[in-house]
Parts: C-alpha cells; sequence; structure tokens
C-alpha cells in the first residue's frame, strides 16, 4: 500500500498465487470457465485464450446482473492467453452462478446502458513500474467500481495485462498493468489523457491526489 495515498501496491506473489491455474492455461488448449463454491464463498476460475479486454467485459456482465465481483486476480500468460481466479457474491435471490456462462460475459462485451459505469475514487495513481505502465485506484466499494475504471482504460486503447483487485471495509482496492494493442506499453499521450478521465473521478476534497506518471 503507498503511504502517500493509500492506494494498493503491486502484489509481490501474484504468479505464485495462481499456479495451478496458470498451469492449466500452459497444459491445455482449452478455454473454460470453471465457477464452484470453495469454503462457503464462490469461486470462478478462467483460464485460455480470450480477448485483451475480457476483464472490462466480465466485469460490466457482472455488474449488469448483479455479482459482486469480490477478489480477483489474473494475469496474461501467452499471447493471447490468460489465467484468473475471483471471488463472486450472488445477487441475493438470483440464481447460483455456476449456471451463469462466464466464457460468454467475457467474450462479449454488454451494450446499451450496462456500460454507463462511473466509478468515484479516492485517490489513484500512475506510475511506470518492472512491468510496465501500473494503475492503482481506491474508492468507493459499490457496484461497477471495477466496470467502470475498466470502462476507462478501453476508451483509450488500453486493457489490464496484469490485476490485483480487492477491499479494505467500505473501500475498494484495485491494482492493474495496462498494455495497450499488441502488448504494447501505451503511449505517453494515451497515458495522459487515462490520467485526466480518472481525475475526473476523483470525490470532494480528493480532486487534488497524488497522480503522477514516473517516466
Amino acid at each position: 500500500m503507498s503511504e502517500a495515498s493509500g492506494v494498493p501496491s503491486a502484489p509481490a506473489n501474484l504468479e505464485t498465487s495462481l499456479a495451478p491455474v496458470i498451469a492449466q492455461a500452459r497444459r491445455s488448449e482449452k478455454t473454460e470457465a470453471v465457477c464452484a463454491r470453495a469454503g462457503g464463498r464462490w469461486q470462478l476460475e478462467l483460464w485460455g485464450s480470450l480477448p485483451p479486454t475480457w476483464v472490462g467485459s466480465l466485469a460490466l456482465h457482472c455488474s449488469g446482473v448483479g455479482i459482486d465481483i469480490a477478489e480477483g486476480r489474473g494475469c496474461r500468460v501467452g499471447v493471447s492467453r490468460w489465467a484468473a481466479r475471483f471471488v463472486l457474491k450472488a445477487p441475493r435471490g438470483g440464481p447460483e452462478l455456476h449456471a451463469f456462462d462466464f466464457l460468454r460475459m467475457a467474450r462479449r462485451r454488454p451494450s446499451g446502458a450496462m456500460t454507463s459505469v462511473m466509478p468515484r475514487l479516492d485517490a489513484f495513481e500512475i506510475v511506470r513500474g518492472a512491468a510496465g505502465i501500473e494503475v492503482s485506484v481506491r474508492g468507493r466499494d459499490e457496484p461497477g467500481f471495477l466496470a467502470g475504471v475498466l470502462q476507462r482504460f478501453a476508451l483509450f486503447g488500453m486493457h489490464a495485462d496484469r490485476f490485483s483487485v480487492g477491499s479494505e471495509g467500505e473501500r475498494a482496492v484495485d491494482w492493474f498493468v495496462v498494455k495497450a494493442v499488441g502488448g504494447r506499453d501505451p503511449a505517453p499521450d494515451s497515458v495522459a489523457a487515462l490520467r485526466s478521465a480518472l481525475s475526473a473521478c476523483l470525490v470532494g476534497r480528493e480532486r487534488s491526489a497524488l497522480s503522477t506518471l514516473l517516466r
């Protein structure tokens, strides 16, 4: 956690925590999603070939049907292959989560009102880290928060190449490495545009929160 702004830092053990899912992605040519109860919670694991913006599509679909992504970690393990694990909360009174087609949700972006999500941020940082451009955000943990952040990446031709999302109390604390088309680092102009878009999401006195790009 960054002491300056309270936003999350890069996780130290992302690949280790995903080791079984990464192994599946590398061992099998299939693309699969498995959703089951684990320790009283719903756990979703996905691996295989997915479009670069799949995390944003999944988050938008989940927001639209009332599924809460409580935690999640994921990374790219090949040119177009991914591995990820999520902890989900089912909507009250809704169907069991294994009834949803999560692969379809990840592959196809929803349309219409479901794409109009405005995350309310307390703070954010954009820095150049070891894996590229890192974006860390902290804000109100409410429906649509993650989808709204990822939507702003997509507006400027970026997607989450690696991510760790979660919460602390009533606050969402999410970390991403963002890439442009072809897995390249985003252009400086695109990063500047993203910074402006995230600044517009800051609430109250936090509009002066730290937002830096270290070159």
